[in-house]
């Protein structure tokens, strides 16, 4: 069990996990680490698993969202959640199994740091079965992103991070405007005009076994919109 000297919470956002999510909440409390789950309104009864658990409402939390589904929404709800509840770590994670909880134990002991990214794209980062083009379209877009950010982050679309508590009080939830997986970028490009200090850990990202990826046309078309919107507000042509 890791040692954290740390009030820490898990956010994780849902919609239709029910094969992956009690695997993952098994692991984050056997490591010390309380789990929020903010789910879409599963129709495959994500939500109904969680409350059925034996930790629920003890360092097993839940909210169902009625509204419409939103990536971005579901995680500022749980970032709000965690932060009116006082945790002083609060992560960012997928519920696929993507994000390895042995990563999780390095990546949340780095204190001197106020945002760590669990990165793919740094020395000793990997991803273990995407297919080519998966690779390609995601290296390309951190590179775009990171030009748009003038930064020196490398994996910018990773939604695996450890947030310190201060930070996240210093954003304005309401002047996000991304929905969807561009909010990682978007609220990473907020983090870094406050001069909040970044640690990328480098990780191994592990493509999900069961279930159905969330990507899709759209969802890239959405992201690429939004992230030339931050690129308009970020940069002064006049």
């Amino acid at each position: 069990m890791t040692n954290l000297n740390n009030k820490a919470i898990a956010v994780i956002p849902t919609f239709n996990e029910s094969q992956n999510i009690l695997t993952l909440i098994d692991k984050l409390i056997s490591i010390g680490v309380h789990v929020l789950v903010v789910d879409d309104s599963s129709p495959d009864g994500t939500f109904e698993l969680i409350q059925q658990h034996n930790q629920f409402n003890n360092n097993l939390f839940g909210i169902r969202r009625i509204e419409s589904r939103s990536y971005a929404k579901a995680v500022i709800q749980g970032f709000e959640y965690a932060l009116k509840n006082n945790y002083t770590k609060i992560i960012q994670m997928d519920a696929d199994l993507s994000h390895r909880i042995e990563d999780l134990s390095q990546m949340i002991l780095k204190d001197t740091t106020d945002l760590v990214i669990g990165s793919r794209y740094v020395k000793g980062g990997e991803i273990i079965g995407w297919k080519n083009h998966r690779r390609i379209l995601s290296k390309y877009s951190n590179k775009i992103a990171k030009h748009v950010l003038r930064t020196d982050v490398n994996d910018l679309t990773s939604g695996f991070r450890v947030y310190d508590q201060k930070i996240l009080k210093e954003i304005n939830f309401k002047d996000i405007e991304s929905s969807g997986y561009s909010f990682l970028v978007e609220i990473l490009s907020l983090v870094i005009s406050n001069k909040n200090s970044i640690l990328e850990y480098p990780i191994s990202f592990i493509d999900r076994a069961n279930g159905k990826s969330k990507m899709s046309f759209r969802i890239i078309i959405e992201s690429g919109f939004n992230i030339l919107k931050l690129y308009i507000k970020t940069h002064k042509f006049w």
